[in-house]
Formats: C-alpha cells, sequence, structure tokens
C-alpha cells in the first residue's frame, strides 16, 4: 500500500507529534508499507538525516506566521497529485489546518485518517478561541473531520475529550497509543554515563525532567520540591532538557530558591546525549497540569521506560494510561508540592522499589509502546473501516 504522513513538525527538529509521524512512519515500513512522509523543511542540514530513514522524506518549505497553512496546503495537494497515495495521515494541528483547507478545493479521493493528540482539540474547537485567525478554518475542519475514513486518538482520554466536543464522530474515533522507536534509544555504555555524569557534576542522584520549556510542564513545582529536599541532600541535581519560553522565569526560580548547585538546564541536546541523561537519571519527573495544552500521552515517559527508570507523573489527561500508579511510577496531583515532594523523597530512599518500577516501565515499553505495535494497530483500525485485510504490504499492495 502506498501511503502518505503529511505533517508540519518532524524530526530531526521537533516535538512530540514529529517523533510521533516518524515513529509510525517507520513501523509502516517495516511492515513492508511504500511510506512517504511530506514535511517542513529547516534551514539546518537534513539531508543526511532523512536519507538514514527507511521511508522517503519529502521536504516542502512553509513561512512563518499566517501564510504557514495557505502554502502547507498547496504543498499537500503537490504531494497528493505526485504520489497518488491509498491512504493519507494527517498527523498534527498545523497539518490538519492545512488539509483542511486543501480539501476544499481539491477534494481526497482516496482515503485518509487524522491522529489526535490531544492539544489540537481546545485549539479547533474550543469555544475561547474564535479570536484566532484559525477560527476562521473552524467549519472546515469540522467538516474534514467528518469526512475522514477514521480518527486515531493517542489515549482514551484524547478519545473522550474529542468526543465531548464533537460527539457526533461517533464510531469514526479509536485509540491507539503511542509507541517510541526502540532503535533510537539503544544501550548506553558505563563509560558515556560516566562523562555525562562528570560534564553536569552529579556526585549523586540525578532527577530527570526531558520537555518543552512552559508552565504546562509542572517544573516550576518540582523545583518547589526540591529547595525541601536540597538541604538534605545536597548532591541531588535536577537536569532539565528542552528549550522555551519559560527559561527565564525558571532560572530566575532556581536563584530566588539558591538552588544553582542543584540545577542543570541543557537545552536541546543530540540523541546520543539524551539517552545518556536517561540512562544516568535515578527518576524521571513531569508532573504535567491541566491547561489549554492537553497531555493526551507523553512520549517521554515512555522513554524513561525504555531505560528503566521510574517515573514521577501528574495525573492528568492520558498520562495515566502510560505511568500505572504503584506499577512503574507514582501519580501525584500535580499542584500538590508536599505529594511531589514525597514521591522522591520514596523513591530516592527505597532503591528496591524505584528498580522494579524501572523494570516495570522496560517491560511495558517492549510489549506495548513500541512503534510496530503502534504501526500494527493503527492500520487495523483503517482497515476495519475500509473492510480489507489488514496485511499484505508492499509497493502499491
Amino acid at each position: 500500500m502506498r501511503i502518505l504522513l503529511y505533517t508540519h513538525e518532524f524530526p530531526p527538529f521537533a516535538g512530540g507529534a514529529g517523533v510521533y509521524t516518524a515513529g509510525l512512519a517507520k513501523g509502516l515500513s517495516e511492515l513492508g508499507h511504500e511510506v512517504t512522509v511530506v514535511a517542513p523543511a529547516y534551514e539546518e542540514a537534513i539531508a543526511q538525516w532523512d536519507a538514514q530513514q527507511p521511508y522517503t522524506v519529502d521536504r516542502m518549505l512553509l513561512p512563518g506566521g499566517r501564510l504557514t497553512v495557505l502554502a502547507g496546503s498547496i504543498g499537500l495537494i503537490r504531494a497528493w497529485l505526485h504520489l497518488r497515495p491509498d491512504m493519507t495521515f494527517v498527523t498534527d494541528v498545523g497539518a490538519q489546518l492545512a488539509a483542511s483547507l486543501a480539501s476544499l478545493v481539491f477534494p481526497f479521493h482516496a482515503p485518509y485518517c487524522i491522529t489526535v493528540h490531544g492539544s489540537e482539540i481546545e485549539w479547533h474547537f474550543g469555544i475561547g478561541r474564535r479570536k484566532r485567525p484559525q477560527a476562521l478554518l473552524m467549519p472546515v475542519v469540522r467538516r474534514f473531520f467528518a469526512r475522514s475514513l477514521a480518527i486515531v486518538c493517542v489515549s482514551r482520554a484524547t478519545q473522550e475529550a474529542l468526543l465531548y466536543k464533537l460527539p457526533a464522530l461517533g464510531e469514526r474515533v479509536a485509540v491507539v497509543h503511542n509507541g517510541i522507536d526502540l532503535d533510537a534509544f539503544p544501550p548506553v555504555t558505563e563509560e558515556e554515563v560516566g562523562r555525562q555524569r562528570n560534564k553536569i557534576d552529579a556526585p549523586g542522584p540525578v532527577l530527570l525532567t526531558v520537555a518543552r520549556l512552559i508552565p504546562e510542564k509542572g517544573i516550576d513545582n518540582v523545583l518547589k520540591a526540591l529547595s525541601r529536599i536540597a538541604p538534605d541532600m545536597p548532591d541531588l541535581r535536577y537536569v532539565v532538557v528542552g528549550a522555551g519560553p519559560d527559561l527565564g522565569r525558571l532560572k530566575a526560580q532556581v536563584t530566588d530558591s539558591s538552588l544553582e548547585g542543584n540545577v542543570v538546564f541543557a537545552g536541546k541536546v543530540s540523541q546520543r546525549e539524551l539517552s545518556a541523561y536517561y540512562a544516568l537519571c535515578d527518576i524521571f519527573i513531569m508532573p504535567s497540569r491541566p491547561s489549554d495544552r492537553f497531555e493526551g500521552f507523553g512520549l517521554v515517559y515512555a522513554e524513561a521506560g525504555a531505560y528503566g527508570k521510574p517515573v514521577i507523573a501528574g495525573r492528568t489527561g492520558g498520562v495515566p494510561e502510560v505511568v500505572q500508579d504503584g506499577h512503574n511510577g507514582i501519580l501525584v496531583d500535580p499542584m500538590d508540592v508536599d505529594g511531589l515532594e514525597r514521591a522522591i523523597r520514596s523513591l530516592l530512599s527505597n532503591p528496591g522499589l524505584a528498580r522494579s518500577m524501572g523494570c516495570n516501565g522496560r517491560r511495558q515499553v517492549v510489549e506495548r509502546f513500541n512503534i510496530l505495535r503502534m504501526a500494527e494497530s493503527t492500520l487495523q483500525v483503517v482497515c476495519e473501516r475500509e473492510g480489507r485485510p489488514k496485511h499484505g504490504g508492499g509497493p502499491g499492495a
């Protein structure tokens, strides 16, 4: 089957939706399908990265601002005319806007499927969003959703949130949990871990967050809990990997709390360095809290699980579907600093419990939250709605 994946967010410079698209593309390719990803071009060199993928990457230039949607819709029409795919997957919020517009002037003659991660529900359909330019496209987006073959939600919580806004979608909506590419998170040697530990001057335990630096990720509350724990554990280090608009506020909080010796803002890092941080840490922590940015799943929790790390997470959105309280981590009220402090102290003081949770997390990723399982389940949803056999991949199948 010829499959087109259309996205406005894609590696090597992307967040969770882009990582999802890359994982789905690889999983579908491994199942024997002919896969092309239409994705944004970046200023940085990307040809080498694209060439290493087991699928074709077709880059398009997307200007910023209000022209993004128009340029994206033109790029999609061009790609669709050239490739004539048997199936199109539209995998992130920007792509959904552009594809909705494209469908007005060039109706899709082959079925398409939409992926919903969570945040785009309020973005597209939130009542308070009508002043945004995108609000003009809201009826068009509704029409695009209503005509899709299937809508894949990355968690049950995302499915419930979408159907609350658009109950008429009904049986079009299915749940396929996210998966990670285990090849992207290979084992890390003790030497690499040691170098990373020396780099951040971490003689003791290490907490890790990997996230875009925005208030919704709950990093500020981790810092509040850390300010209570650090006097008892001066060797404790908290590493924050990622960039974003909240960096200045968080750095000021670190200074005000006298945590300069305990907190490391690592910024954006390479994939190999990220793996080393996962391998190094004792606990992965990200207590995301409810907001307009819905935490539909949280791929980073699965990434931490790939390295056998226990997780502390906020009980919100689809997070409880990947972090099971008491099994592979601890779920807390993300606004409860006392609860965060107790969870951190509990895992640091009980290494046996931490190891057990980490092992459970690793097993869960290997068995459930991987890209091959995700690709197979996604195809099963599509094929059930088309009434065709699930297998039978390969070019033109």
